[in-house]
């Protein structure tokens, strides 16, 4: 998604039935919308994935744990690169 978002959104839409769009994280959600976030630290090159949901939560999960929620400045340290995608279903 993150190389060339309108042809893998697209092609994403067919298979999932979502419509998903690259946004900002302070852009709002409407009903039936989420934001998935992918954070990435430059030094060590580790990505992690989190979800915004309408209500303004953030959420994410370990692997093998229950999902719990974050907080916003978790995604925006320094040295982080983000990139954050609008999810319609």
């Amino acid at each position: 998604l993150v190389n060339n978002p309108p042809n893998n959104s697209k092609k994403a839409k067919e298979i999932f039935q979502y419509k998903i769009e690259e946004t900002t994280l302070d852009s709002p959600i409407k009903q039936n919308q989420f934001k998935v976030i992918l954070v990435r630290i430059f030094h060590s090159g580790y990505y992690h994935f989190y979800r915004k949901n309408m209500d303004g939560t953030i959420t994410h999960k370990m692997p093998g744990e229950l999902p719990v929620e974050a907080k916003e400045e978790e995604i925006r340290k320094e040295g982080c690169e983000i990139w954050v995608f609008l999810i319609t279903i």
